[in-house]
C-alpha cells in the first residue's frame, strides 16, 4: 500500500457492530470491496482510509476480521462510546434510538463526524459512505472516484 501524498485521499465509511453483522459484512460484502477492480484498482489512483464505526464490545472482533484490508488501506476503528461529536459521544447521541432509527441516526452522525475531519482539506479528500450490507460491482470504487473528481 503506497501512501504517496500526491494522490487523492479516499475515506470509506462503514458502520457495523455485533458479531453476526460483522461476520455477514466480512463474509459477503467485503469480498466485493477487495475484488480486483475495486480496492486494488483504487489504490493505484488514491490513498485509502477505512473508517469503521462500531460499539466497544465489537471493536477488537471487527479489527481482527478486517485485518486483511490493511494491505490496501489504513484502518480506523471508532467506537460509539469514545467518538466525540458536538460535545457528546455517539453513544450519547444515539441513546434514545433503537432498531432502524438507531442505524439511520448512526449513519447521519458518523457521516457528519467524518466530514468534520475532512472538510476543506487541501488537496480535496473524498468520502464513500457504504453500508455493511452493500455489495459493490467490480470497478465501482474507481468509477466513484472519477465521478467525484469530475464534480458529481
Amino acid at each position: 500500500m503506497s501512501d504517496r501524498v500526491d494522490r487523492p485521499l479516499v475515506h470509506i465509511l462503514i458502520s457495523v457492530w455485533d458479531k453476526a453483522f460483522i461476520d455477514k459484512f466480512v463474509d459477503f460484502a467485503l469480498p466485493t470491496h477487495v475484488s480486483p477492480g475495486n480496492l486494488p484498482a483504487l489504490c493505484g489512483e488514491a490513498r485509502v482510509h477505512y473508517h469503521f464505526y462500531t460499539n466497544a464490545v465489537s471493536a477488537d472482533y471487527l479489527e481482527n476480521r478486517t485485518r486483511a484490508l490493511a494491505r490496501f488501506a489504513t484502518i480506523h476503528v471508532r467506537t460509539f462510546e469514545s467518538t466525540l461529536f458536538e460535545g457528546h459521544t455517539l453513544a450519547q447521541h444515539l441513546a434514545s434510538y433503537s432498531g432502524d432509527a438507531f442505524k439511520n441516526h448512526l449513519n447521519q452522525f458518523s457521516v457528519f463526524h467524518l466530514l468534520d475531519d475532512i472538510a476543506d482539506k487541501q488537496p480535496t479528500e473524498y468520502l464513500f459512505v457504504g453500508d455493511s450490507d452493500l455489495l459493490y460491482s467490480n470497478c465501482a470504487f474507481p468509477s466513484l472516484l472519477q465521478a467525484l473528481q469530475s464534480g458529481a
